[in-house]
């Protein structure tokens, strides 16, 4: 077995600058990932956030009418968005006034004051967003994602890291 204090102070320097350059490279290939992953996550939440304002935006005059078929088909057109599990209009008593969901035991969850949005236990995201008319809220919307393209993509930024 060789011993350290053998070798030729030459390949100790030479080792040593190795190792620490190794070191920096790993700890900023973290960084890295650690940064993609909260900006990837960010602009998750502002995108179904934008979402959730579009719809409410467009669901004033479908919940002041109470039309209920014009409000399903409203949420209906999320269906080109495969990640996007189910979305709820709820009336200005919180109850579910229109519905489109992907899973037949999707449950909406409860709104908190001043939440935009909530990451869930099973690892959805929910977005909520006031309908608004004349400064009187009507309603809400919610928004709920499975978050498989946001996983998929921290997959790939680990992977090619």
């Amino acid at each position: 077995m060789i011993r350290i204090r053998n070798l030729p102070i030459r390949f100790k320097l030479t080792a040593l600058t190795a190792v620490t350059t190794t070191l920096a490279l790993a700890v900023c290939c973290v960084l890295f990932v650690v940064n993609d992953i909260r900006l990837m996550r960010r602009s998750k939440v502002d995108q179904l956030t934008a979402i959730a304002e579009i719809l409410a935006q467009n669901s004033s005059a479908t919940l002041s009418f109470h039309q209920q078929d014009s409000a399903i088909e409203l949420l209906e057109s999320l269906s080109d968005r495969r990640t996007i599990v189910a979305a709820w209009m709820l009336d200005g008593d919180g109850e579910e006034f229109a519905r489109f969901s992907r899973l037949p035991d999707a449950q909406c969850p409860s709104y908190r004051a001043n939440e935009e949005y909530r990451y869930a236990s099973d690892g959805s995201l929910f977005a909520w967003s006031p309908i608004v008319e004349n400064g009187e809220v009507l309603g809400m919307i919610v928004v709920q994602d499975s978050l498989e393209d946001l996983h998929a993509n921290i997959e790939d930024s680990i992977i090619i890291t």
